[in-house]
């Protein structure tokens, strides 16, 4: 089940993404569906948020934004590969000494492992890319420091002494000199 949330950003009216997770349980529990995901722009501008988490209190339910939607897709495809994978091998190995309960935990750990390590590894990434940014950031408000003082202080002092200076002043040294 995927549900999409978006609003304008002059709404008064700011949802939150908790705002709909129950009708997202409620539908997914309806049409009988493992997976829920609500793809949002809300509440985009929390310093905390991760690109894609899972819903607390709500089982096999991610939030994810928009630009990273196809990565969790991919994830879940691959999950779904191998367990379309598990099933072959089952039947053509007839493994009888397992019971089904026990291959299906297994998977399930599976699965859970593999979303959990990606959503840490994309976390992890996204901080890395924040400290960037504000490294960045803080070289240039350096520059533009030192832009304004070059301008504030540099160019003032120059301007203020081309000002000052008169010509009529060398004229009557070099008159005095001459006489």
């Amino acid at each position: 089940m995927i549900e999409m949330k978006s609003e304008a950003l002059e709404s008064e009216n700011k949802k939150k993404n908790s705002d709909h997770y129950k009708k997202l349980d409620d539908d997914r529990n309806k049409k009988k569906l493992e997976y829920a995901i609500l793809v949002s722009e809300l509440e985009y501008n929390y310093e905390s948020d991760a690109p894609i988490f899972s819903v607390p209190g709500y089982e096999k339910m991610y939030v994810v934004r928009p630009h990273f939607f196809i990565t969790l897709l991919g994830i879940l495809e691959s999950i779904g590969m191998k367990y379309a994978d598990i099933i072959t091998n089952k039947e053509i190995q007839k493994i009888e000494f397992q019971e089904s309960e026990k291959i299906l935990q297994d998977f399930e750990k599976f699965k859970e492992d593999i979303i959990g390590n990606s959503i840490r590894h994309i976390t992890t990434q996204l901080e890395n890319i924040k400290t960037k940014t504000n490294t960045i950031i803080s070289s240039v408000e350096a520059i533009q420091e030192s832009v304004r003082v070059i301008l504030d202080s540099h160019l003032n002092t120059v301007r203020s002494k081309i000002e000052n200076y008169s010509i009529r002043r060398v004229v009557k040294h070099i008159d005095k000199i001459q006489d």
